[in-house]
């Protein structure tokens, strides 16, 4: 079944929509939820793929520009009065990076997943974190049952807050400049290898940067340069860019300048993609306003991308929002600045490249608030609007109440729609998606309950309901335990259930500081090639 599974991810790859601003009450706990998600269409694969690598790295504080890429989630610059819920906080705890113990703490992860029906190593991974100071490297590499195994990431970093040459990065790493127009985490376009080797570790399957990254910073001065270099059989694409920005009062301005070079290997034809932005921030008591035009200088000359993001904060309520317009020549190879979740294809015939970009051409917006009614119950929106053409076009909405944090019992009660076209239909036609869920919360500060029930409608098939509960529980002696049943697909006029995934973990402490976590899962698909399926991972964590 695995096997199916790859092929068919291969597929979708190439044809699915890439997921960016998008919204979703889904909390992928890790790689097997993610997995999950993807299989029942939730998220796409190419989604999968680059969740799962923010995932294993961990996001640090100068990679949040990464929320981007997680579905209801998004980065805005954040204070201590920041208003959020716990849905959010669920959703990107999972993707953050949580150092445990001393500043010099190491960490050391190998986890081994073995499925029944194949009868085989379905997974391994093994990653490691080891700091020495200022200095620390990390890594991970991915191997699965065909023989196939990868780099995933690999990196030697410099971090010192006190000195004017404040970080320095050899390897991979996501950085992202100004508001990402020009140069940001654009995920993986080329082809890696799939086989440990001299072009593995060269060029890791990685989505970010593969080179080397600086940050210098003063008092109002600050300088962050990268490079980077990747390629595959057929193109390689090189990366350099600059910004350089200055703080004075409120105000915080620069400039980004740089560019791709893209290159057919076997025509030798090369394309040039240089980029100047200019981005501003205003900040102020309440909020601050942050804008980036670009412009491109070389190919497809011409105004570029605009993109606008900010924040405000009243007494009781919070409003975040952002608007992207990219222009039809836009060229996506390094950007990274908000956008929708629609896509198109782009032929750069000169070098005999395509790609799918979720930029060029696209024009949208997104607002979010969050209203205190009372001490205890917030009002919450959202809305994304983005469109590439006049029958091309998206609009999410997501309203409800929930109950705020820190009591025992919470509740939470929602309704989502998506509105977007139907794909394969000529003349072009839109579906709607109504979701309307209740959810639960009980914690006891030793267990920790989370339940809902939710009601599907849809243009596209019958009405059918979703129930989920994840149940969490510690123990001294044994560990913690987690029980979670997603079943996602319940058809109410078959009475049928159509897609359930659940399963059962327990993660305890071997010796100080190394842990053991067992996990058995089970997979029930009736329009999978194979109905059932049940799987065990074994994952084994050294920290010190």
């Amino acid at each position: 079944m695995t096997g199916k599974l790859v092929m068919l991810g291969i597929a979708m790859l190439l044809s699915w929509p890439v997921y960016a601003q998008d919204l979703s009450t889904s909390v992928y706990l890790s790689e097997d939820e993610l997995f999950e998600a993807y299989l029942t269409g939730e998220i796409s694969y190419t989604r999968y793929l680059t969740l799962r690598d923010i995932m294993y790295e961990g996001i640090d504080r100068e990679a949040l520009h990464t929320l981007d890429e997680i579905p209801n989630l998004a980065h805005f610059r954040t204070t201590r009065s920041t208003l959020t819920t716990q849905l959010q906080k669920e959703q990107s705890t999972p993707y953050l990076k949580i150092t445990t113990g001393s500043p010099a703490s190491g960490e050391l992860r190998y986890r081994y997943r073995f499925s029944f029906s194949d009868q085989q190593t379905d997974l391994y991974r093994l990653g490691f974190r080891f700091p020495a100071g200022r200095f620390s490297i990390f890594g991970n590499l991915r191997g699965d049952q065909y023989g196939n195994e990868q780099i995933i990431n690999r990196c030697l970093t410099y971090n010192n807050p006190t000195r004017i040459l404040r970080e320095v990065r050899l390897g991979n790493f996501t950085r992202r400049l100004g508001l990402g127009v020009s140069f940001g985490h654009r995920g993986m376009i080329l082809d890696y290898a799939d086989r440990l080797g001299s072009e593995s570790a060269l060029f890791p399957h990685y989505g970010g940067y593969n080179g080397l990254y600086l940050q210098l910073k003063g008092k109002t001065i600050e300088v962050e340069t990268l490079s980077s270099y990747n390629r595959d059989s057929s193109h390689s694409l090189g990366t350099i860019a600059t910004h350089v920005s200055y703080r004075t009062g409120r105000f915080v301005t620069g400039i980004v300048i740089g560019g791709n070079r893209l290159e057919n290997h076997q025509s030798e034809a090369v394309l040039y993609d240089s980029k100047l932005s200019a981005p501003l921030r205003y900040r102020y008591r309440n909020g601050y306003m942050q804008i980036e035009p670009c412009l491109q200088v070389s190919t497809n000359n011409g105004p570029a991308g605009l993109l606008i993001e900010g924040q405000h904060r009243w007494e009781s309520s919070e409003i975040k929002y952002a608007a992207w317009s990219y222009a039809d020549r836009y060229i996506d190879l390094s950007g990274g600045g908000k956008s929708g979740r629609l896509y198109r294809t782009i032929q750069l015939s000169s070098v005999d490249y395509s790609y799918s970009s979720r930029r060029t051409g696209q024009k949208g917006g997104m607002i979010r608030t969050i209203v205190k009614i009372s001490e205890r119950t917030r009002l919450i929106n959202s809305a994304i609007y983005s469109g590439i053409e006049r029958n091309n076009s998206e609009l999410q909405l997501l309203t409800g109440l929930v109950s705020a944090v820190g009591t025992p019992v919470a509740w939470r009660i929602d309704h989502l729609v998506k509105s977007r076209p139907r794909s394969g239909v000529f003349p072009p036609d839109k579906y709607r998606r109504h979701r309307t869920r209740l959810e639960v919360r009980i914690n006891t500060g030793v267990t920790h309950v989370r339940s809902y029930i939710a009601y599907n409608t849809s243009d596209e098939r019958t009405d059918y309901l979703s129930l989920f509960v994840r149940l969490d529980h510690k123990t001294e002696k044994m560990g913690s335990f987690t029980f979670w049943s997603d079943l996602s697909r319940y058809d109410l006029n078959e009475g049928r259930f159509e897609y359930w995934y659940l399963f059962a973990q327990n993660e305890q402490p071997l010796f100080d500081g190394i842990n053991l976590s067992f996990k058995l899962s089970h997979r029930y698909n009736t329009d999978g090639p194979e109905q059932q399926q049940s799987q065990v991972s074994i994952e084994l964590t050294a920290v010190w």
